[in-house]
């Protein structure tokens, strides 16, 4: 019997772009790497998605399919949107550094900026995963650097199931040569751990990658510990790569829930022309006969030509045909006649509130990943809206581990009172999760162990255990973690205290294996859980704010250390009792600040500092100060609008006799071309650098109080972009200050503006 003509390997190109998945423009990068990957041998097909979390979905696809090769075509950059990378690492068994370095190495001989590309290679079960660059140049340059590997790579991953493919020579590029990116390869596979993304390691024993540990982990030996900042970002992406389903919930159910969707604004708010006071709405010239009565909820009849007003109560709607609204206070009323002089237009405070003043029907409100919080339900009503799009809530069960800890009473007889069982459900509740009380403390044994982690697994997104996350005697967790077939994503973390942390992923969920200590149990969980429940629910990792210190910490080597601190108007000040055994100190503390490996902080300094609690919960202290009562009392970037007056308002202090306020608005022209609208972007840390900045303004002795906010989402001409404060002694220092905090966020602040139009173009500005 003669066998069958032998299948060409498939391989499935995924283009991630939000304009293209839109229909905006037409994709080219996609058809150019399909039609290479067709003359190289395979079977090849391609999918158009948006960035992120549509990615991850559309490569679990391909993988659930069985393709021999995906190619994924953008988001490997540096914005704000490009998640790529991100949402590959968690997918792959391990990682494949020398082919991703080949690709950006081929690259950046035309094209310096090829090397920002942060673009992964890899295998997932037995598919060969690589991301490049969005581009056509890129795509070619990817296509000539992939032909001499791929059959070899394809070989290794399927023995005899599928032949070498035919052509094993790439598609020539535009220019240069195929040859040339084997060249690149060798020499620069070593250098990806030193990207600083949290995906793109190098090998998984010398690296310390997040995504990259889980065969190390997994044959019993330990791997080098992963940097705290790449141990966030991996826990984040890992969080978005398994994004939890949404749904549509009433406004009164949807508290505390992440926005799935933009919030949009199914009205102009206000819907309709609005009194702003008690008084008469007057059409014509005066004196104006009185010829009706508006009160709020009423719909009025329109006021008739020829002077002639009606009374309106405070939030009334204005009848059609108002020319002016006249105060109560104001006006003089006689015989059925309104005499008066009514303010101007633009006044100070003004008399009433036009129809879409705050927004225009369908502009964005809120934009998807927000936490709704009160004021989101208030403004969802306002806005027309019965119903929020959310993220699931992420399930969590809480287990502990530990022959030694009882659950009532003091210590005594050798066992200690577990603290974490009640602590840490209630850590976790205040960070978005859903969290039961855990069972009674598990055994020390394996068998325990497997039993109680499967139990677990069963219903719970994630499970957070304490204490087992070392190699000793009575530590099981590895091994119950093997057992049930885990892959290790993050295996200790280069971090004081803190060091034995792990998370895991066992199927479609996760394990956050935190270590026993109290406080260690708490930074780990703050370092790994939080994030990953962030990416799950859709929000952006959670930002550090930057604040100086009020005295001087000590470094931990190579290692981060997290120092207990709580925030006075001086800044960050160490509290006692920080070991990590210990309680009391946390329980002072705001949260803790991060002096970065390598070297001490002295005071003064400013240093990242993670709270313990979300920034809603807290207590109100100072962004950051000094003792004198100098403060940042706002650094925020935001998408929602504020009000100009009142940010200059909050710098306002007894002892300052000047406030300088700077008021970026977006203006309807650029370069002589109309300008319609316009979007801004900005990176997740952009928060963090906003605090930085605002931070260093408030440091000047001239200084009294510093606020500022920048705008990103959907802007229309008019709207505020950006918004500066400082108070001070006198004008000249606060206009200054404010002179140079505009400047500071201009040059610092990573935020990128997409302008549109009259014309019907549109441009990036700012990007690198």
């Amino acid at each position: 019997m003669t066998a069958g003509p032998q299948q060409p390997p498939r391989a499935r190109v995924i283009v991630a772009s939000q304009r293209a998945a839109a229909g905006v423009y037409a994709d080219r990068s996609g058809p150019l790497l399909v039609e290479g990957l067709r003359a190289l041998g395979f079977a090849a097909d391609r999918v158009v998605v948006g960035d992120g979390a549509p990615v991850a979905e559309a490569l679990r696809a391909a993988l659930d399919g069985g393709v021999d090769l995906v190619v994924t075509s953008g988001g490997t950059g540096v914005s704000p949107t490009d998640r790529t990378p991100e949402v590959t690492a968690p997918l792959l068994g391990y990682q494949i550094p020398g082919i991703a370095e080949a690709v950006r190495a081929y690259g950046a001989r035309t094209v310096p900026t090829a090397a920002l590309s942060r673009g992964l290679a890899g295998v997932a079960g037995r598919t060969l995963v690589v991301n490049v660059a969005g581009s056509t140049g890129a795509a070619r340059d990817a296509l000539a650097a992939l032909g001499p590997l791929l059959p070899h790579a394809l070989a290794q991953l399927r023995g005899a199931d599928h032949p070498p493919p035919a052509e094993t020579r790439a598609p020539r590029p535009a220019s240069g040569s195929a040859s040339a990116a084997a060249s690149g390869s060798a020499a620069a596979s070593g250098s990806a751990a030193a990207s600083g993304s949290a995906a793109a390691s190098g090998s998984a024993a010398a690296s310390g990658s997040a995504a990259a540990s889980g065969s190390a982990a997994a044959s019993g030996s330990a791997s080098a510990p992963t940097s705290w900042e790449q141990a966030r970002a991996a826990a984040h992406a890992a969080g978005l790569a398994a994004l939890l389903p949404a749904a549509d919930v009433p406004l009164a159910g949807a508290d505390g829930a992440t926005l799935a969707a933009d919030l949009t604004a199914r009205t102009a708010l206000p819907a309709f022309d609005t009194s702003s006071v008690d008084g008469y709405a007057l059409r014509g010239a005066p004196p104006w006969r009185v010829v009706g009565r508006v009160l709020a909820g009423a719909r009025p009849a329109p006021l008739p030509d020829g002077g002639t007003a009606a009374e309106v109560a405070t939030g009334a709607m204005l009848p059609p045909g108002t020319d002016a609204v006249l105060r109560v206070e104001e006006a003089e009323v006689a015989g059925g006649v309104v005499t008066g002089t009514p303010r101007p237009a633009g006044a100070a405070v003004p008399e009433w509130r036009a129809a879409g003043a705050e927004a225009a029907a369908g502009a964005l409100l809120v934009p998807a990943g927000a936490a709704v919080t009160p004021a989101v339900l208030g403004l969802a009503a306002a806005a027309g809206h019965d119903v929020l799009p959310v993220h699931r809530v992420p399930r969590v069960a809480v287990r502990v581990f530990g022959d030694e800890l009882r659950t009532a009473g003091p210590a005594a007889d050798g066992q200690l009172r577990d603290a974490l069982g009640p602590a840490l459900p209630a850590l976790l509740r205040r960070w978005g999760a859903e969290v039961d009380a855990p069972p009674p403390p598990i055994a020390d044994t394996l068998e325990a162990h497997v039993a109680a982690l499967r139990d677990a697994l069963a219903d719970a997104d994630v499970v957070c255990t304490t204490g087992g996350t070392m190699r000793g005697p009575a530590d099981h967790l590895h091994a119950a973690l093997d057992a049930l077939g885990a892959t290790y994503l993050v295996d200790t973390v280069a971090v004081r205290p803190g060091y034995p942390m792990l998370l895991a992923r066992v199927g479609d969920r996760y394990v956050v294996g935190l270590p026993g200590n109290p406080q260690s149990a708490v930074i780990a969980a703050l370092t790994l859980a939080v994030p990953l429940l962030a990416g799950l629910g859709g929000r952006d990792l959670p930002a550090l704010a930057a604040v100086p210190l009020a005295a001087a910490l000590p470094g931990r080597g190579g290692d981060t250390h997290l120092a207990l601190a709580r925030l006075t108007g001086a800044g960050a000040e160490p509290v006692p009792h920080g070991g990590s055994a210990m309680l009391r100190g946390l329980a002072l503390a705001d949260g803790y600040a991060v002096v970065l490996p390598g070297a001490a902080a002295g005071a003064g300094a400013t240093v990242p500092f993670l709270p313990v609690h979300p920034a809603a919960d807290a207590a109100a202290p100072p962004v950051s100060g000094r003792a004198d009562g100098a403060v940042v009392v706002v650094a925020e970037v935001t998408g929602a609008a504020w009000d100009p007056a009142a940010l200059a308002d909050a710098v306002r202090r007894p002892a300052a006799g000047a406030v300088a306020a700077f008021h970026g608005v977006v203006r309807d022209h650029d370069g002589g071309r109309g300008v319609t609208a316009l979007t801004y972007e900005a990176h997740p840390d952009a928060g963090a650098v906003l605090a930085a900045v605002a931070a260093e303004v408030a440091a000047d002795p001239a200084v009294h109080a510093v606020a500022v906010r920048h705008r990103v989402g959907a802007l229309g001409v008019g709207d505020v972009a950006l918004s500066a404060a400082v108070s001070s002694a006198h004008r000249a220092a606060a206009f200054a200050a404010c002179a140079r905090l505009v400047e500071l966020v201009k040059e610092r602040l990573p935020v990128w503006k997409h302008q549109h139009f009259a014309d019907g173009t549109a441009e990036w500005v700012h990007c690198a």
